[in-house]
Parts: structure tokens; sequence; C-alpha cells
């Protein structure tokens, strides 16, 4: 866990890191995407929000700064997904070397997929924490050759890291960004200008179509079943049922769509995005909820078997064991009923391979959580270890806390 006192020094610290100008540079562009969105659209509030959340907490900051203020005066206001970015950056950031110092701010700043960029911290934390002391390790100049991220040394002994983040919808046959957009062709043509709420289900067959026009004849045809009265209609390529009936002004609080967001029901390797939305945000009023998916199983277990292939490779270069982090998006628990064989079969396939025994143990990692409260906590995100069991007391040993408090974040 990240231990410092003072969420504003984490921000103005890393904000000095990124440089005035870079970041000017950096919030220009944010800006300007921001400016071509619908406002209060679904694409904007679920999908674009939470991936820039680190630029909305350094726009925010600086107008508190400005004027004189600290943002712990308005803490709750801030994006909490940011403040963690910032203490993350804060308790890592000076174990690296110059020039890994200059390759994290230029992905930080050119990267849309803020938890990938942070994965490599993300680690090195855990482990800073675990009393373990951080080498980087240097690969530039190697031609087509990657090292590991980094060795971890405690008391002697040596563990290789490397982590592999792959794209939040890798592997996904339904997108986010789609569903969203999708969910924005049908808001106002269902909720204005039919006056309806309820549920609507959208259930690909196969991939979703991605084009702006193959997306415009999905929406026609979902809007032409709801005209016809259908509760559900088998269209080319799609399946939608709906329990859609007219407005009758009852307000429904949302409080309990908030955590859908970026969740995956049901079966969270068919892509069941949830997104509740309404016209009026800042209201209470008569939401529909739209829930897509796919019929086929994702392709994520190919996506992340992999990634770790090649991490597997990259720590079997150096001379010690080898750990592996994997970023694996948009899976709210991995101890469910639906991912739990996902986690067991992907240890079968892994450490069934002899090749594969110098590696320690290989953890699973999704998004951070939000809590009740609003905050954000790297430790609360969903993970997965998976040691090896060939050397599980090495690996007990290794990974076990040490008698000590966590080293604080010193700015």
């Amino acid at each position: 866990m990240i231990v410092i006192s003072d969420p504003d020094a984490a921000v103005r610290n890393l904000a000095a890191i990124i440089g005035q100008s870079r970041l000017d540079e950096r919030l220009k562009e944010f800006e300007r995407q921001e400016g071509q969105l619908q406002p209060n659209s679904v694409y904007a509030q679920w999908w674009f929000a939470p991936q820039n959340a680190l630029w909305l907490t350094l726009r925010g900051a600086r107008q508190c700064w400005n004027v004189g203020q600290s943002i712990n005066r308005v803490i709750d206001q801030v994006p909490p997904i940011g403040i963690s970015a910032a203490l993350l950056v804060a308790k890592v950031y000076p174990t690296m070397p110059q020039w890994r110092q200059a390759k994290f701010v230029a992905d930080l700043v050119s990267s849309e997929q803020l938890q990938s960029v942070l994965l490599e911290l993300e680690a090195a934390a855990d482990l800073i924490d675990l009393g373990y002391d951080i080498e980087w390790l240097d690969d530039r100049g190697r031609e087509g050759k990657r090292s590991a991220e980094f060795v971890a040394s405690r008391a002697g002994y040596r563990l290789g890291v490397e982590c592999k983040a792959s794209a939040i919808d890798s592997g996904r046959l339904l997108h986010r960004k789609y569903a969203c957009q999708l969910a924005d062709d049908l808001l106002n043509p269902l909720s204005q200008a039919r006056g309806l709420t309820g549920d609507i289900q959208i259930i690909f067959h196969d991939a979703a179509p991605k084009s702006l026009q193959a997306r415009a004849s999905v929406a026609q045809r979902i809007l032409d079943a709801v005209d016809a009265q259908k509760l559900e209609e088998n269209s080319p390529g799609f399946l939608v049922k709906h329990t859609l009936r007219e407005r009758d002004g009852t307000a429904i609080d949302l409080q309990n769509y908030s955590a859908a967001q970026r969740t995956i029901e049901a079966d969270y390797f068919r892509s069941f995005t949830v997104i509740a939305a309404r016209l009026e945000s800042n209201k209470p009023c008569d939401p529909i909820v739209f829930r897509f998916g796919s019929s086929r199983q994702d392709r994520i277990m190919r996506a992340v078997k992999e990634n770790l292939r090649t991490a597997t490779e990259q720590v079997g270069a150096l001379d010690c064991p080898g750990f592996i982090t994997c970023f694996v998006p948009e899976i709210p628990d991995f101890d469910g009923e639906e991912t739990r064989p996902f986690v067991n079969e992907l240890a079968e396939w892994f450490f069934g391979n002899p090749q594969r025994s110098h590696v320690l143990a290989i953890r699973l990692v999704s998004d951070f959580k939000v809590d009740d409260l609003g905050a954000v906590n790297f430790a609360q995100a969903p993970f997965a270890m998976i040691k090896n069991p060939a050397r599980i007391d090495e690996a007990e040993h290794a990974f076990a806390s040490p008698p000590v408090q966590p080293r604080a974040a010193t700015l």
C-alpha cells in the first residue's frame, strides 16, 4: 500500500516531473478532444472521462493552485484514480535512473490507457513495500530484443520482474468504446423522441461491426424493432431484447448503476457491458439501461497467453527467478464463479510446462477499484497471484511481508 500524507504534494510532484511545457501541451490536446464531445454523452462520461482521469486531475489541481488553494480542500471533486496515480509516481519515480524517468514521462503523456503505463510502477511499489530494492534494466540499443523491466533485490535474494499490459479491449469481441458510441446513437431516439425507459439488451452473434455506417445500420434496426413493438428480434448479426416502456416521471436513483461503469456482468468473457444512461445527468430520472454483449466467448485467454510467453522469455534471460505481472482489463473479480476457471486453466497451462520452471509466480491484475467513499488504491485492484507449485516454499518466502512498515514516499 502506498503511504503518503499529502495528496496535493503528490500531484504537485507529478506536475513538476512532467514539466510545465509538456503538461501545457498535453492538457491542450486533452481539452481539444474534450471540446469535440457532446456534453453529457455516454461516450464522454463512460469512456473519455475514465481514460483521461489523470489529466482531469491535473487540470483541476492547476485551477486550485491558481487561486492559492490545495486540492486537499476539494479532494472529493478530484478523480480518485488521478490521485492514486500521483501517489504511485511519488513512491517509485525516485528509484528510476534518469533514462528510465524520461521514458516513463514520454509514455505517460502519449498513452491513452493510464493503468498500462502505471503497471510497472505498481509492481515496483508492491515489491518496495516488501523490502526490495529496485534496479531498472536498460534494453536500449538491443535490436529486436527486450529485457525484463527490473530486478528486485532483498537480503541477497534477486527476482527478475516483467510486466505486460494488454490494450483495454484486447481479445474482446465487443469493445467498450463501441458500446458507448452505440448507446449514444440510441439514447436520444429512445428516451427523448419516443419517451421510453427501461432495459434493452443487444447481443452480437460475433464481433460487433466497428464502422460508422455499420453502427448506424445496427442502431436503425434496433429502433425499427422497438417501433414494431417487438420485445425480441433476431436481426442479422445480433439479437435485441427489451423491456422498454413509456416514462411516467418516477425519479430513479442511479447510484446502484454507477458501479457498472466499467464492469462486466454474468459472463466476464463475453463482454457483457452495462451502461445506465439518462438525458439529464444532474437529475434523477427514468434511465435506459443498455446491456451489450456477444454470444461468443472472447479471446482474452489467447491475448494473455501471448503476453505470458514473451514475458517468460524476457525473465528467462536473467540469472535469477522470474516474476510476471500481467494486466487483464475489465475483470471485476478473479475469484468469482465465472473467472475462477479462467485462472485455473491459465495456471495449469503455464506451470504445466517445465520450460517455465524459472518463473516463481505470475500475477494477474485488473482495473483498480473505487470504494464507497470514492477512494482508490492500487492494492484494491482485483488480482490473482499464481505461484509455481514446484517452488511454492521459495515463492511464499519471496512474497512474504517484511516485519516493518511500508516505506513512505518523501516529497
